[in-house]
């Protein structure tokens, strides 16, 4: 905890740290997908991930990036043969009725930056009073447990994310219909 020589600003987060909780949270949600365990493998597969932050800022008060999985080339495919089954979003031409698209979203509001900081091990800038009087910034990092459970707010959003990712790409039969199996 700081003393009463120190003050703790709570200052915005940089970008580099904003990107280090987002890769966090984006780790989390791998980690807890079934359907990317080790004893589960595809044939064909195609995914696409959008990052979109909202700041509280007027003039730039949302920003949107977003990158698709593509087919790889015949080069990228000598180094790479494991990423041949890696297609273009959504799948043409699915082999079965049930081959439905799934969607994860994960939405985490930042209140404090400086609770998200010690959320994630990330360290603190503490300006610290000097016996002559001068102010020196240091870097702490606290202990995880000092915030409360209920300071920040990440929520599960992906059932909305299955269901606009359902409306977007349509269920396979509307895309298109597989070819004839016996052809």
């Amino acid at each position: 905890m700081p003393t009463n020589r120190e003050l703790v600003p709570n200052r915005p987060l940089a970008g580099t740290e904003l990107a280090e909780i987002i890769r966090k949270d984006l780790d989390q949600m791998l980690r807890g997908d079934g359907l990317l365990s080790g004893h589960i493998a595809y044939g064909r597969v195609a995914y696409d991930l959008t990052l979109r932050l909202h700041m509280d800022n007027p003039a730039f008060p949302e920003s949107v990036s977003k990158t698709a999985s593509i087919k790889r080339t015949a080069t990228e495919l000598e180094s790479a043969p494991h990423e041949a089954a890696i297609e273009t979003p959504p799948l043409a031409k699915p082999l079965t009725a049930e081959a439905l698209p799934l969607a994860h979203r994960i939405v985490r509001r930042i209140v404090s930056p400086n609770a998200t900081r010690i959320e994630h091990g990330l360290p603190v800038t503490v300006q610290r009073r000097q016996l002559d009087g001068s102010v020196v910034d240091e870097q702490i990092h606290y202990d995880r447990g000092l915030v409360p459970a209920d300071v920040e707010n990440v929520q599960d959003e992906s059932d909305a994310a299955q269901a606009e990712v359902e409306a977007a790409w349509g269920e396979p039969e509307r895309r298109s219909q597989p070819e004839d199996e016996g052809q």
